[in-house]
């Protein structure tokens, strides 16, 4: 059915469109899922024909689909067709009885002592959390995010609309917040009569997805509304890194200057032993080149920024740091970027490195702790073989010990799991 299409063309379209929004389940498929499956696959489409017929079909009760059915493989239908933006199907499913309440929220209400906007102030900050990000796809949120505004107002409306009681609201701000539509935040705080300053610590988790999505306007008016320019969201999950972290980690160069310019602070953080919570290191580690050299002339330290582009395999920007900071070819300099280095497994830093100037047999002094010597370390953090044959082709003493040449790797470095054959792939460029 969903399959009858003009050309050949328009049916790889229409499979290609349905495999997007398939969700990969552990589940075995179900043959009386098959019609709530097909269902799903109209909305994606947005074939409404297909959709009224077969919602309409009759057939044994377990087998049927309905608007408000579920499947492994998809969304609830609403969140479908509002994601698509199919404002028709959306209409329909809502004259037939969809509702806007999914059933992880209903699930949730009934488990939860945080359940409604009335108890928001009545936790803290790790509740907060749990709450606003905890929950599955909405029909109000797909909305939001894909840009269909005839669909927001849609479901906004008194005969639609949720409760005016629902944290679904605030999870909807974030949204908009992350792509930017402050006019819908505002017509959010609206329908729920409400305004920013009567929700503790949400200002700050406003903030936080307006830097994910790169929204400087979103920024601003956070933060003309008075929330910290360091905020800080839940600190015991993000203990040292703030939003200047957050937004020199992504490369959002536009929004660590704008952060810099309303007092966020560049420079003080934890000691090294308290690595990476620096907003040098954050966009360093990551291959961030504008925000490390936004943020160094505003007075960060470059010998921390060399450490972490090394912890993150960043071998082209520890190049650019040593030709343009001559301070860092110091030896204890070089030997603490050298352990990074080999931390990470990344061959092309250790040769920059040696040719810098890092000694490959004497032993490391980190923090003034004198330690192994390089292949040593290697050899006692990971032990692979093919890291011991780079560094001695460089010039390091042979080691008796036993190395591991073959074994299922278990380093990961940014996410990439480790190996010979992988091992350049963590870095950005």
């Amino acid at each position: 059915m969903l399959v009858e299409a003009s050309s050949p063309e328009e049916v790889r379209a229409r499979h290609e469109a349905i495999a997007e929004c398939a969700i990969l389940a552990k589940d075995d498929y179900l043959p009386r899922l098959e019609r709530q499956n097909l269902l799903s696959g109209a909305i994606i489409i947005g074939d409404i024909s297909t959709v009224r017929s077969v919602l309409l079909r009759d057939g044994p009760e377990s087998e049927k689909a309905t608007v408000s059915g579920t499947t492994p493989h998809f969304w609830e239908p609403l969140t479908l067709a509002a994601s698509k933006g199919h404002q028709e199907i959306v209409q329909f499913l809502l004259d037939n009885g969809a509702r806007l309440e999914t059933q992880a929220e209903l699930w949730w209400q009934d488990r939860h002592d945080l359940a409604q906007l009335a108890d928001w102030n009545l936790h803290d900050e790790r509740r907060h959390h749990t709450v606003l990000h905890s929950s599955s796809p909405s029909a109000l949120r797909a909305a939001i995010s894909g840009g269909h505004t005839g669909i927001v107002h849609l479901l906004l409306r008194l005969e639609h609309r949720l409760p005016t009681t629902s944290l679904e609201y605030l999870r909807a701000i974030l949204t908009a917040a992350k792509v930017g539509r402050k006019d819908i935040m505002e017509l959010v705080f609206d329908t729920i009569d409400q305004q920013l300053s009567d929700f503790e610590n949400l200002g700050k988790f406003i903030m936080w997805e307006a830097i994910r999505g790169d929204q400087a306007e979103i920024v601003q008016w956070v933060l003309d509304h008075g929330v910290d320019v360091n905020a800080c969201p839940v600190r015991d999950y993000y203990p040292i890194r703030g939003t200047l972290h957050l937004a020199a980690s992504l490369g959002r160069t536009r929004l660590v200057e704008l952060l810099l310019n309303r007092g966020a602070n560049a420079i003080d953080g934890p000691p090294r032993g308290g690595y990476g919570g620096l907003p040098v290191e954050g966009a360093a580690m990551r291959g961030q080149r504008d925000a490390v050299e936004l943020l160094l002339s505003h007075g960060a330290d470059p010998a921390r920024a060399l450490y972490a582009a090394a912890a993150g395999s960043q071998s082209w920007l520890i190049k650019h740091l040593l030709s343009n900071h001559p301070q860092l070819t110091d030896e204890i300099t070089l030997r603490t970027c050298f352990h990074f280095a080999i931390a990470s497994c990344s061959l092309t830093a250790m040769t920059i490195l040696v040719q810098a100037g890092a000694s490959l047999n004497d032993c490391y002094e980190d923090d003034g702790v004198r330690l192994d010597t390089p292949i040593n370390k290697a050899l006692k953090q990971h032990g692979f073989s093919w890291v011991g044959e780079h560094l001695i082709s460089l010039g390091a003493y042979p080691t008796d010990a036993e190395w591991a040449s073959t074994r299922t790797s278990d380093l990961k470095v940014r996410e990439v799991v480790v190996t010979k054959r992988t091992w350049d792939w963590v870095g950005r460029y």
